[in-house]
């Protein structure tokens, strides 16, 4: 699955959980807004580091992953 099938899904649940019912534009609008932020993101990173898109996809992604394991400590 890529990133775009994973975010609809999570749009799914997140309107299952809130017994919700979004339309195709709103969940076509939400899902362009966070493309967008995230393509930005990663063009920010490749541009101050001066790495290639690829690299600075997972410069992003990595420290993401470290800022959500910040507070949660070291666990087994």
């Amino acid at each position: 699955m890529n990133a775009g099938g994973v975010t609809v899904s999570y749009f799914e649940w997140f309107q299952n959980l809130q017994e919700q019912l979004w339309s195709a534009e709103e969940i076509s609008g939400r899902f362009t807004r966070i493309l967008q932020r995230s393509l930005a993101e990663v063009l920010n990173i490749s541009q101050k580091e001066k790495v290639d898109v690829r690299t600075a996809t997972l410069i992003l992604g990595i420290g993401r992953m470290a800022e959500a394991t910040k507070p949660r400590g070291i666990y087994p």
